[in-house]
């Protein structure tokens, strides 16, 4: 009877995991209904509700991870988190209803390799292709499913899978690669010299073997000295009217060197370079009028030769390479160098570009605050550091009190001026090392590096005090203030960072319920 009252209830219930359990065991628990004397029975029945009342939580939460089931044989989804963000219920993912969904450019790729027949077997089948949310905006998707049942006829019953949003980073990989081709476009064509040929080989090489801006510097300078032989060199870029040293090779101290800067234009020979946009040997420093008017920590030799980078005729910075001797550099290191610093230029112009392609896909473009993306990618790195060497960090949750009023009643223009304006708020608070991100409309979240419970609530308080007081939009004479709730990582209470986030939005809405204009800690709101 409780069996059957249970199965009732899953029919009625398409959200529900159970009607995904094992139906062999409900099956053995009916037949031993007749054998097992009744208080074995329920017992029995008990212990098998207690597991799925269990599993039925844990697939609750891994859906937010993006999992789904899919249950053929009897016509019901149990969809993730992901298929209702964009729109759709579980009813529409029935019958494999999704390739309606489905972009036309890739239609034909998913009914090549359809999710029923290539499930059967236990290979994880996984695909990636645009589809189509309800309001009609594309989404690429990833999605990887596997089988956990077939019948006797070899067909599958049921089958689990993942899917995953990777909207952002094919949009940001289809950025670089347009970006990638415009840059090699400005590439000159090699000379036919074999020395030339070779060099534009092992110069692709550091161009291909990474985007990020120290990995390349690093590879120049390794190549350079293939090129041209050094003691000491540079890579130096031009910005706001001045060459800084981004890179250094064959220093003592290269720390020291990086964030040097040079005035342009100025009393030195990096000034004569830049403008003539020329390479330049100076065979004796000691004996030549031009100087270095810098403080260098350390001596440069006393052969010296600058090399231009250029990027469509536009000076974007040089290289410098020094030797001891004097005399030492020749116009056949002018014709290599040349070749050498039209890639170099390109290396660090497709470096630039996938820097600024990368920031931007960290930052919220409307207030300039981190988004949440590259949040958790930061509270992850700061977990792994509290595991590891138990360094505390915590979290504030805080958001605008009675900011949909703002909206209605000024409009979202002057909302969004709130919402930048209380983050430039926010940042005068905090040190560099904390990290504010907008979680979602009105609501952001401060991670603060080596700081408990306390130091986040004194932050918390400062930040509110001085949004109250700083805060003020024209034409709105109410006062704008903001709840917040703060929550420390402790090992014996908590896991890990969505846990804190968890507790540090109880906090936050204890705050709110509290009467708002106010910071809670979620520790002293158990007390």
């Amino acid at each position: 009877m409780i069996l059957d009252i249970m199965q009732k209830k899953q029919k009625k219930n398409t959200d529900d995991i159970n009607f995904f359990l094992n139906s062999n065991l409900r099956e053995t628990l009916n037949s031993l209904k007749s054998d097992l004397p009744r208080g074995k029975m329920e017992k029995l029945l008990s212990v098998f509700q207690s597991q799925s009342d269990y599993l039925n939580s844990l697939f609750r939460k891994m859906r937010k991870l993006g999992l789904f089931i899919n249950d053929v044989e009897n016509n019901r989804v149990f969809p993730n988190d992901l298929w209702y963000q964009l729109g759709y219920t579980e009813e529409d993912m029935l019958n494999i209803g999704f390739l309606e969904f489905v972009h036309p450019d890739d239609l034909q790729k998913v009914k090549d390799q359809s999710i029923i027949p290539s499930l059967i077997g236990e290979d994880v089948n996984k695909i990636i292709f645009r589809f189509r949310s309800k309001e009609g905006s594309w989404h690429w998707l990833l999605s990887s499913t596997v089988s956990i049942t077939t019948n006797k006829k070899g067909f599958v019953k049921q089958y689990v899978g993942f899917d995953s949003d990777i909207t952002e980073e094919m949009e940001t990989k289809e950025l670089l690669e347009k970006a990638l081709i415009q840059a090699h476009e400005a590439r000159e064509e090699a000379e036919a010299n074999a020395i030339e040929a070779n060099i534009l080989r092992e110069v692709s090489s550091i161009i291909n073997s990474t985007l990020d801006l120290k990995g390349t510097i690093k590879a120049i300078l390794d190549q350079a000295k293939k090129v041209l032989p050094y003691d000491t060199s540079s890579v130096q870029i031009l910005k706001d009217g001045e060459l800084t040293v981004i890179g250094g090779g064959g220093w003592k101290e290269p720390d020291k060197i990086i964030g040097l800067t040079f005035p342009v234009p100025g009393d030195n020979p990096n000034t004569i370079v830049m403008d003539t946009k020329e390479p330049l040997i100076i065979k004796g420093l000691s004996e030549n009028q031009l100087s270095f008017k810098i403080n260098t920590p350390e001596l440069i030799g006393e052969s010296w030769i600058g090399i231009p980078l250029l990027m469509r005729n536009k000076t974007i910075g040089m290289m410098t390479f020094d030797k001891k001797e004097k005399d030492f550099f020749t116009e056949n290191h002018i014709k290599l160098g040349k070749t050498f610093a039209d890639h170099v230029a390109i290396a660090l112009e497709n470096a630039r570009i996938y820097e600024e392609v990368k920031e931007l896909a960290a930052v919220d473009p409307l207030t300039g605050a981190q988004n949440r993306r590259s949040f958790f990618e930061y509270a992850l790195q700061q977990e792994k550091l509290y595991k590891r060497y138990g360094t505390e960090f915590s979290i504030i949750m805080l958001d605008i009190d009675y900011f949909k009023k703002v909206n209605d009643e000024f409009g979202h223009q002057t909302g969004d001026t709130v919402l930048r304006d209380l983050v430039n708020i926010i940042k005068n608070g905090l040190r560099d090392s904390d990290f504010l991100c907008r979680f979602g409309g009105e609501e952001f979240v401060i991670l603060l590096p080596q700081s408990d419970e306390a130091d986040a609530y004194e932050i918390a308080e400062r930040v509110r005090k001085s949004v109250k007081s700083n805060l003020k939009i024209e034409g709105i004479s109410t006062k704008i203030t903001i709840s917040c709730g703060c929550a420390g990582l402790r090992a014996s209470e908590l896991e890990n960072v969505d846990s804190l986030i968890q507790i540090a939005d109880r906090a936050l809405y204890y705050a709110k319920k509290c009467g708002r204009d106010r910071s809670q800690s979620f520790s002293t709101m158990l007390k």
